[in-house]
């Protein structure tokens, strides 16, 4: 068995930190604050273990060479993975249960974009609410870490992620498998089909999802941002939103006093006008 307690001896420098953050702002757009600089020694002592490097100064220097460059796409991932859970923020997923696809037509596939998807319970929820209407749907998934995207394609989730799901959704969307004498949750491929998940950086000059889209996921991703890249990520996702499409972000969040094409609908829900 591997000694930590070497490794968890380590601690993060300011002068590494800032080498850190100014790397992950120009290059993802998410700020670092000083305030986290615990945090993020916190999520980087398993990168120590995984390199047998015993300090956070040979770690950056080694991230940052020519030899580093797949450990630095692994310390991104650690940096970048968010809490997210089935149905989070259920107000949302209301609007879209008792309002939109309620009156749906039947005839439409409606496309749609969880942004920030992390490890996938989000589109998950999304396609299981598009279920429950029995409409025609698809669903792309997008985020910035490997390792989050990776657990949202297999859909193999622990029983404490379904705590607060309810079992009619469980038996009908969901396989209960035992694994080392634990129970796990295996998303059904009638969801799975209906979804494609992959890497997408949303500081990028481009994104490879549909330009018609009919409703937009954006939720707990803007807070990390700068106010300037915060009204460039909107302006360009907004962008592939169809008129008359919707866009949801965090109950945290806003997009008061910038001049965008949307009309506000409800608590962080707006339509493109």
């Amino acid at each position: 068995m591997v000694d930590k307690t070497k490794y968890y001896k380590a601690k993060l420098k300011e002068p590494d930190f800032l080498r850190i953050a100014r790397f992950i702002e120009k290059n993802y757009g998410i700020r670092l604050p000083l305030t986290k600089i615990i945090m993020v020694q916190n999520r980087l002592y398993k990168r120590l273990v995984a390199t047998d490097i015993t300090s956070f100064e040979e770690y950056v220097k080694f991230v940052f060479s020519p030899a580093g460059k797949l450990e630095l796409e692994a310390m991104v991932d650690e940096i970048t993975t968010n809490k997210t859970e089935f149905f989070r923020e259920k107000a949302h997923f209301e609007y879209l249960d008792k309002k939109f696809f309620h009156s749906a037509p039947r005839d439409k596939v409606f496309k749609i974009w969880s942004a920030g998807c992390s490890t996938g319970e989000e589109a998950y929820s999304l396609a299981i609410t598009a279920e429950k209407h029995r409409i025609k749907y698809s669903i792309v998934a997008t985020d910035l870490s490997v390792k989050s995207l990776e657990v949202a394609k297999k859909g193999l989730y622990p029983q404490m992620a379904l705590t607060h799901v309810p079992g009619e959704i469980i038996s009908k969307f969901f396989e209960k498998k035992y694994i080392d004498e634990k129970i796990f949750y295996q998303v059904k491929n009638l969801l799975k089909n209906h979804i494609k998940f992959y890497k997408l950086n949303l500081k990028s000059s481009s994104f490879n999802v549909p330009f018609d889209l009919d409703i937009i996921f954006l939720r707990n991703v803007l807070i990390y941002f700068s106010m300037e890249t915060q009204s460039q990520v909107l302006a360009h996702v907004i962008e592939h939103l169809s008129p008359g499409g919707l866009l949801f972000i965090g109950f945290s969040e806003t997009i008061y006093k910038r001049d965008l094409p949307l009309k506000r609908l409800g608590p962080s829900i707006y339509k493109k006008i």
